[in-house]
C-alpha cells in the first residue's frame, strides 16, 4: 500500500511542478469578492458573476460556489461594473467600481425576485475558466434544460445516470447521500461531475456523482397541475401472447409554491402514477392430464405509486438561513417475479416506502466565513408477501412453478447523516474543511426457502438416460402419483425414472439486524494563484465499522489553467487531477454475513428424496439430512477498498454554442473486495464426481466463503464529451 501511495505522490508532484511554473509567470492583479443572497437572506448558489472592464472592454466571467460566494479579478484600477444573474432573479448591475491591489475589495450583492414573465439569460454552466466547479467533463442543468428532460423518475434517473458517463454514479439530493431521486418538477439545478478531486467528496471520479437541488419558494404564489398517460390502443400488442391484458400508464401531478411570510416560503408537490405492465410466460408444463404443452401466458402486473414533498425557507436574520424538506414515495407492485420460465403461482405482491427528512442551516458567521449544517434521517421500509407459500418446484430448462422461494421478506432501515462544513476565504483561496457522520440500522426478516425446493433434472423422461433411478422426470412422477387407485412406492417411481434429484429447505432465525456507520472528516483549499490558473488540494479521512481497517488517508490534488492572448476570448483549458478514493463495506454484506454464520439458520438438503409433496413441506422428517451450510465471513484482515484516480484533460471551447472536452483517466483499484471459497479443496485432492471428496484447510465438507480485498482493479479510459446549445430551444449532450 505504501508502495501505491508513492505512485500517487509522484504524481502530485508532477503536477504541481507543472502548474506552479505556470502560477509564477502571471502577473499581479486586484481580487473583488462577495457574497449573494436573495430577498430572504438565502445563499444564491451557481449565479453568474461578469466583471466588465470599461478601459479594456474584457469581460471577466466567475460562479458563485455552495456558499454563494464569488472570486473574481481584474486589473487594478477604476471603471468596472458588475454583473450578477442568477435564474429565477432579476439581474444586478452595480455602478462604477475600483479596484485596489493593496487591499481588500468587497461586494454583497441581494438580488431580487424576477417577475414570472421576466426571461433572464444566464451564461452556460461550462464557461472556460479555473473554477474547479467547471471541470470538461461536469455539467449543470438548470430552468429549461431540466423542463426537457423526463418526468418519469426512473427514465429521468436513467438518463442522469448515462450523462455522467460512469458505471454507478453516486446520486446526492441538496447535499445528502443515498437519497431518492425526487420528481423533476421539484428539482432547481441539477449538477453532475463537479469538482471530482475535492476531498470533500468520497465519489470516485471513474464513477460519476450526480447532485440535485430542489426548488425553494417564491415570492408569488405559482402553481402547476398536469397528467398524461398512455394506453394500448397507442402500442402495438404482444406477438408472443394472444390473451394480453390491456396496457395502460397514466401520471397526475401538481405543485404549489409562494410565501409564508415576509422571509419565508413554501413549496409543495404531489403525484400518482398508475400503470399495467404484462408478464409473459413462455415455459413448458403439464395440464390437467399430464401431457406436455407449451404454456404462453400474460400475466397482468399492475403497478402504482404515489409521492408527496414540501420544502419550507425561512430566513431567521440577515445572516442565518434554515431550509427544512419532507419527502415520501410509496410505490406497489401486483405479480412481481412472473415472468418466462416463472409460471403465475410464482408471483409475488411488493411494497416500498421512503420517507426523508431533511433539515438545513447556513450561518454567515463573517464576511468571509459561512458554515453549513446538515441533517438527514431517512426511513425505508421493503414488503414483499408471495402468491403461494408451498414448497417450490424446478424443473431444468421447463418451468418454475408452486410458491415463490423468496416467500415473506421485509427489509426496515433507517439511515442517520450529520454533516457540518466551514467555508473560509483568505485573500485568492477558499478553504473549505468539516465532516460527515453516517449511521444506518438494517432490521430484515427474510424466510427465503422456507418453503423448500423440489429440483428435477427434466419435464419429460430422456430416452438416452441411464440408470432410470437418475432421470429425476417431473412427467413420470406427476403420472405414476395420479394412480391413486394403484399407487405405486415411491422407491417404484425413482426406478421408473421419475422423483425429484433433490429437496433443500431453510430453517432456523429468519431475523437479523446490524448497524452500520462511518464517519468522514476533510480539509481542501482552493487557491485562484493567478486569473487563469487555479491550484486545489485536499486531504480526507475516513473510517467505519465491522472490518479491520479503521485507518484511511486519501490525498486529493486538482490544478486549471486556461490558454489565450489578452484581451482574446479564452477557448482552451487544460486540467489535471489525482486522489485517492475509498469504498465503504456495505451492510448488505454483514446481514449476510451474520444470516448464514452456520448458527443463525440452517440448510437441509436431500438428494434422491422418498417423497414429493408439491403443497405443503409440513411434517417433512429431515432427520440425518443435515449438510454443513455454506458460510459466509467478513475477513479478519479486510482492508477498504481504494483507488488512485488520475485524470488529464483539454476543453476547447466552440464559441457560444458550447464545449468539447479529452480526458485521459487511469483508475488503479488497490484491496479490491470480492469473495473467495477459503475451505475450497486443496488442488489435485478433488474429484467432481464425488462431492464429498478432497481436503480442505479448514476439514470438513462445507464451503466458507470469506469477503477478502486482496484484489486489483486496473482501467485506462480516454473520453471525449460535448455540452452544446442554441438558445433555450436546442439541447445537446453527448460521451
Amino acid at each position: 500500500m505504501i508502495q501505491h501511495r508513492h505512485h500517487l505522490f509522484f504524481r502530485i508532484v508532477l503536477l504541481s511542478g507543472l502548474f506552479a511554473s505556470v502560477a509564477q509567470a502571471q502577473q499581479s492583479a486586484a481580487t473583488l469578492t462577495g457574497l449573494v443572497t436573495d430577498p430572504s437572506g438565502a445563499l444564491v448558489t451557481s449565479g453568474t458573476v461578469s466583471l466588465h472592464s470599461s478601459e479594456s472592454g474584457a469581460d471577466t466571467i466567475a460562479t458563485t460556489n455552495r456558499n454563494g460566494r464569488y472570486t473574481i479579478t481584474g486589473r487594478p484600477g477604476p471603471g468596472y461594473i458588475l454583473t450578477v444573474k442568477a435564474a429565477g432573479f432579476a439581474v444586478f448591475t452595480s455602478t462604477s467600481i475600483s479596484l485596489s491591489a493593496n487591499s481588500p475589495n468587497r461586494l454583497d450583492v441581494r438580488l431580487k425576485v424576477a417577475d414570472l414573465t421576466e426571461q433572464v439569460s444566464v451564461d452556460d454552466e461550462n464557461r472556460m475558466d479555473t473554477d474547479p466547479n467547471h471541470n470538461g467533463d461536469s455539467l449543470t442543468l438548470k430552468a429549461k434544460a431540466i423542463d426537457n428532460l423526463p418526468l418519469d423518475s426512473a427514465e429521468l434517473l436513467q438518463q442522469l445516470q448515462a450523462l455522467s458517463g460512469g458505471p454507478s454514479p453516486d446520486l446526492y439530493v441538496d447535499g445528502f447521500s443515498g437519497g431518492t431521486l425526487p420528481p423533476r418538477d421539484t428539482i432547481r439545478e441539477i449538477r453532475i461531475n463537479q469538482n471530482p478531486y475535492s476531498a470533500q467528496y468520497d465519489t470516485n471520479p471513474g464513477n460519476g456523482r450526480i447532485e440535485v437541488l430542489t426548488k425553494p419558494g417564491s415570492n408569488k404564489f405559482h402553481g402547476d397541475l398536469y397528467t398524461y398517460g398512455n394506453t394500448s390502443a397507442l402500442n402495438t400488442t404482444n406477438p408472443f401472447a394472444s390473451n394480453e391484458p390491456a396496457y395502460y400508464s397514466y401520471a397526475n401531478n401538481g405543485s404549489l409554491n409562494g410565501p409564508i411570510t415576509k422571509h419565508s416560503s413554501f413549496f409543495v408537490s404531489g403525484g400518482h402514477q398508475t400503470g399495467q405492465d404484462d408478464k409473459v410466460v413462455n415455459a413448458q408444463t403439464l395440464d390437467a392430464n399430464n401431457n406436455q404443452i407449451y404454456l404462453t401466458q400474460a400475466i397482468s402486473a399492475p403497478t402504482a405509486a404515489s409521492n408527496f414533498s414540501t420544502r419550507l425557507d425561512a430566513a431567521l436574520g440577515p445572516r442565518d438561513t434554515v431550509v427544512a424538506r419532507y419527502f415520501v414515495l410509496n410505490s406497489m407492485q401486483t405479480n412481481g417475479g412472473v415472468g418466462q420460465l416463472s409460471l403465475a403461482s410464482q408471483g409475488f405482491n411488493s411494497s416500498t416506502t421512503n420517507q426523508i427528512l431533511q433539515i438545513s442551516n447556513s450561518l454567515v458567521i463573517s464576511a468571509r466565513i459561512v458554515n453549513d449544517t446538515r441533517f438527514q434521517y431517512m426511513r425505508g421500509r421493503d414488503r414483499q408477501s408471495p402468491n403461494s407459500t408451498a414448497p417450490t418446484v424446478a424443473v431444468a430448462g421447463a418451468f418454475t412453478g408452486g410458491g415463490n422461494s423468496g416467500a415473506n421478506y421485509n427489509d426496515n432501515q433507517d439511515t442517520f447523516e450529520l454533516q457540518n462544513y466551514v467555508s473560509a476565504t483568505a485573500g485568492k483561496q477558499f478553504f473549505t474543511f468539516g465532516g460527515r457522520f453516517r449511521s444506518t440500522r438494517d432490521a430484515n426478516h427474510s424466510l427465503a426457502n422456507y418453503n423448500g425446493t423440489y429440483t428435477f433434472a427434466s419435464l419429460a423422461l430422456d430416452p438416452t438416460c441411464t440408470p432410470l433411478t437418475t432421470c429425476n422426470s417431473y412427467q413420470v412422477t406427476e403420472q405414476a402419483l395420479a394412480n391413486t387407485t394403484s399407487p405405486p412406492t415411491f422407491a417404484a417411481i425413482q426406478a421408473a425414472g421419475g422423483g425429484p434429484s433433490q429437496f433443500s429447505i431453510t430453517q432456523g432465525n429468519p431475523n437479523v439486524a446490524v448497524t452500520v456507520a462511518d464517519a468522514g472528516l476533510f480539509l481542501q483549499d482552493d487557491w485562484k494563484a493567478r486569473t487563469n490558473f487555479t491550484l486545489s488540494g485536499g486531504l480526507r479521512f475516513e473510517t467505519q465499522n465491522h472490518i479491520a481497517d479503521h485507518a484511511d488517508w486519501a490525498p486529493r490534488l486538482g490544478a486549471a489553467w486556461t490558454l489565450g492572448k489578452k484581451g482574446k476570448p479564452v477557448n482552451y483549458t487544460v486540467r489535471g487531477g489525482a486522489g485517492i478514493f475509498y469504498h465503504r463495506f456495505a451492510s448488505s454484506y454483514v446481514l449476510q454475513a451474520l444470516r448464514q454464520n452456520g448458527v443463525t439458520q440452517q440448510q437441509y438438503i436431500v438428494t434422491e428424496p422418498q417423497f414429493f409433496n408439491p403443497t405443503s413441506s409440513a411434517g417433512i422428517n429431515l432427520t440425518g439430512a443435515q449438510s454443513q451450510s455454506t458460510i459466509y465471513q467478513i475477513s479478519p484482515q479486510f482492508h477498504a477498498p481504494y483507488y488512485i484516480s488520475t485524470t488529464l484533460s483539454i476543453e476547447r471551447r466552440i464559441g457560444s454554442l458550447g464545449s468539447v472536452t479529452a480526458s485521459w483517466v487511469t483508475n488503479r483499484g488497490d484491496h479490491t473486495q470480492f469473495t473467495r471459497n477459503s475451505n475450497a479443496p486443496l488442488p489435485g485432492t478433488y474429484n467432481p464426481a464425488i462431492p464429498t471428496s478432497g481436503t480442505r484447510p479448514f476439514g470438513g465438507t462445507q464451503n466458507v466463503y470469506e469477503y477478502d480485498s486482496e484484489g486489483v482493479f486496473r482501467v485506462n479510459r480516454l473520453t471525449t464529451n460535448f455540452f452544446l446549445h442554441y438558445h433555450d430551444k436546442l439541447y445537446l449532450y453527448g460521451f
